[in-house]
């Protein structure tokens, strides 16, 4: 690849990485804040709730929380993403060593592993979740 080209490359990558990190630190703004605010809603004086106020508190602090984590995750994958971007060895699959598509990286700019690579993993945990 033309060094031009590779420059361009990087830099659409770097901008699609930061892109990313933004859009998921602003969700993970948005839902502390939506959880500080459910917090903050005063119970009426003496009445706790009946027990379906008290199931749908309960679901949805489960599901900020499994969402809260998948955003956790998310960050943590795009902040690696990044680090290897600096190093300079962003794009390249952890699986095989070999150049990760552009098309995958613009779709997933966190993949750490080419589609063969990827695939090949998750069919392994199919087999191992269904022997084991």
């Amino acid at each position: 690849m033309p060094r031009k080209a590779k420059k361009d490359l990087k830099k659409a990558l770097t901008r699609r990485l930061m892109e990313e990190r933004k859009l998921v630190m602003k969700r993970l703004l948005l839902l502390r804040r939506a959880g500080v605010e459910t917090l903050a809603v005063p119970e009426e004086e003496g009445r706790k709730g009946d027990l379906l106020d008290q199931a749908q508190a309960s679901l949805r602090k489960e599901v900020e929380s499994a969402i809260r984590e998948q955003l956790l995750a998310r960050a943590a994958s795009l902040e690696r993403a990044y680090r290897k971007l600096i190093a300079g060895t962003y794009g390249i699959c952890e699986g095989c060593g070999q150049m990760i598509s552009r098309s995958r990286l613009e779709a997933m700019p966190e993949a750490i592993y080419c589609t063969p690579c990827q695939e090949k993993k998750e069919n392994t945990g199919r087999i191992i979740r269904a022997t084991g």
